[in-house]
């Protein structure tokens, strides 16, 4: 049986030095974020949102204005344990992109499309 020995890699303090436990002041953290905010010149472009218009296909629009089309995820959710929902999502551009709406009742083994559904959609773009 071998014994447990704890790791000593912290034995040896003096391999931290003043610069990793440094105070720092609001006027430095302050500073640090002007400073990478100004050298941000890629911060992406998010937007969420929530589809609740009943419809089992349509074009969601953004009101963000998107540089070029954005990835987008959608999610649906159903309170059924038989049916299971699905989104499929089409021709996305930077303005907005188009849906049609599933739903499989495994009960009866029917495919159908799905009206009454809402759903949440997340679009982002990052150069």
């Amino acid at each position: 049986m071998s014994s447990y020995s704890k790791p000593n890699r912290y034995d040896n303090k003096s391999q931290f030095n003043s610069t990793e436990f440094e105070e720092y002041t609001s006027e430095t953290i302050e500073s640090s974020l002007k400073s990478l905010e100004s050298g941000a010149k890629n911060r992406p472009q998010i937007e969420v949102g929530a589809n609740v218009d009943g419809n089992h296909s349509g074009f969601q629009s953004f009101s963000v204005t998107f540089t070029h089309a954005p990835r987008v995820v959608c999610q649906m959710i159903s309170n059924s344990n038989t049916i299971t929902q699905t989104i499929n999502i089409y021709n996305v551009s930077a303005s907005g992109f188009s849906y049609r709406k599933f739903q499989i009742d495994s009960s009866t083994n029917t495919a159908s499309t799905s009206s009454s559904s809402n759903f949440h959609w997340m679009a982002i773009y990052s150069e």
